[in-house]
């Protein structure tokens, strides 16, 4: 018997509501251990597994998962769980409870290696100095984390899905773009308030989203749940490879210098 992957409307989003779940958890615990509810420092982030390209790349590669579920403080934190809210149930209707999980996941990890990769390559940055002094060279540590990355996956996995199967109801269309639209707008308006947006996440979360999400919503509505979840893992099998690949031939050198100097520090 062939059944869809996909789910009927009425079915409850278990995946999206256990994500916003450990979402808000972690939060809850970033601050009670800081004494802090409204806005965190980059310490205590760092602390918790944000990600900081001089330990994401070199060692630390759970921190690449890890700032996934961390937020900077409320704001940040409600603006990612409502864009959760309006793509995540879409995303399972479209893209399977399974496909769903795996473009989240799969597409926040390279959201979270591009944001890192950027840094790494503007690590260090040669500034003037005051008063006539000649010019110095700075470390750039910066601390990223949120959910967006992951988000804007969903985002491209839905275009994608929506391509490869070639849906084109008026009421599909409407849901979709409106759930995008506002998305989007939402990320638009925090990048405009909100110093620091990390968007090189974003777009590799919606690059590989959509790579993913063409790989699984290519598949026939009806095909057999066995072919879903094999071309899911496939999928997420491909993208982790390709990760990891990336991980091990990306060299790094300044960030394994500054890393060192570091742990250095820390030793004395």
């Amino acid at each position: 018997m062939q059944t869809s992957r996909y789910l009927p409307s009425s079915s409850f989003p278990w995946p999206t509501a256990a994500l916003i779940a450990l979402n808000v958890v972690l939060y809850l615990l970033v601050a009670l251990s800081g004494g802090n509810l409204i806005d965190f420092n980059s310490r205590d982030l760092q602390n918790w597994g944000g990600n900081l390209a001089v330990l994401s790349l070199t060692g630390d590669y759970w921190r690449l998962l890890s700032n996934m579920f961390l937020h900077g403080g409320l704001m940040h934190l409600v603006a990612n769980m409502y864009m959760l809210m309006i793509v995540g149930p879409l995303s399972e209707q479209r893209l399977g409870r399974i496909g769903m999980l795996v473009v989240y996941l799969v597409g926040g990890l390279w959201a979270s290696f591009s944001s890192a990769a950027w840094n790494a390559h503007h690590l260090l940055e040669t500034v003037p100095g005051f008063g006539g002094m000649q010019s110095v060279t700075v470390v750039n540590l910066v601390v990223s984390v949120g959910a967006s990355g992951a988000i804007m996956a969903l985002c491209g996995g839905l275009l994608a899905s929506a391509l490869a199967s070639k849906i084109h109801t008026p009421e599909a269309n409407s849901h979709l773009f409106k759930a995008l639209f506002q998305v989007v707008a939402i990320n638009i308006v925090i990048g405009l308030i909100v110093p620091g947006i990390d968007q090189l996440a974003h777009i590799g979360g919606l690059l590989a989203g959509f790579a993913l999400g063409l790989a699984i919503g290519s598949l026939r509505p009806d095909s057999t749940r066995s072919r879903y979840i094999a071309r899911s893992l496939l999928s997420a099998a491909i993208a982790l490879i390709l990760l990891a690949l990336a991980l091990e031939t990306g060299g790094w050198d300044e960030a394994h210098a500054v890393r060192a100097e570091m742990d250095a520090q820390q030793s004395r």
